[in-house]
């Protein structure tokens, strides 16, 4: 697009600038816990943090990529073994490889109740007169047993441990080289993949319009726009 003045060029920066500030608090206030804050918990002023910038196309790509992260990062719970708990989790381990499931296929009391039924039945669930026959029988008594030997030995409430994901401080987010880019700190491999995931959905998205868009060129400035929007501002396509 050409400008007819510099006061129309300076007024279209400056209306890109203000859309910037604008998104800018919007995220701030919508994931405050996403960004760096001074030691009272209030956000860094401009002159100690990085300067953010996006695209207006890209702008809801960036919304939906710190929620997901703000919400894993909240409500997200993993469970871990406990490090002082090793030794009795290999020792379960064993036990059920080596005594507990070869006694458990050994008697099973179900085998007994399938070949009483009828020939070609399959699939049947036993009636309540079957499910004491199961129970009475001396393999139903024998699982009884390894299972309390089992409990007795190897239950514990802290084998595991629940860890929550650490926390996620964006430092910055730009394009640059006509792809988004998000830093962060903290983050895990979870947080990663997110953000893989938005900087690729940024290829393929014009960054002014938000439609499908591909890579183009005007002299040594790459953009991603869509086909209408490029053919308007006089980009040439780039065959990646």
């Amino acid at each position: 697009m050409k400008y007819k003045s510099v006061e129309e060029l300076k007024k279209h920066i400056l209306n890109e600038i203000e859309d910037g500030d604008i998104f800018e608090e919007y995220l701030f206030e919508k994931y405050p816990r996403l960004f760096p804050t001074d030691e009272n918990g209030q956000l860094l002023p401009q002159s100690q943090r990085c300067w953010n910038d996006c695209p207006k196309g890209w702008m809801s790509i960036i919304d939906s990529l710190f929620g997901c992260i703000d919400d894993y990062v909240q409500n997200t719970v993993h469970s871990k073994v406990n490090p002082k708990q090793k030794i009795r989790l290999a020792c379960r381990k064993w036990y059920w490889k080596h005594v507990r499931d070869p006694i458990f296929r050994l008697a099973n009391p179900y085998n007994d109740f399938e070949k009483r039924l009828p020939k070609g039945a399959k699939f049947a669930s036993p009636n309540q007169e079957e499910l004491l026959k199961i129970r009475a029988s001396w393999k139903s008594k024998v699982r009884s047993v390894i299972s309390y030997i089992d409990k007795v030995l190897f239950s514990h409430p802290n084998l595991y441990i629940s860890i929550r994901p650490p926390a996620v401080t964006i430092d910055q987010y730009k394009e640059k080289f006509a792809t988004l880019r998000i830093y962060q700190s903290g983050g895990d491999d979870i947080v990663d993949g997110m953000i893989r995931y938005a900087e690729h959905l940024s290829t393929i998205t014009c960054q002014e319009s938000g439609k499908a868009g591909q890579m183009y060129k005007r002299g040594n400035w790459y953009v991603r726009l869509s086909k209408s929007r490029a053919k308007k501002l006089g980009y040439k396509l780039v065959e990646e």
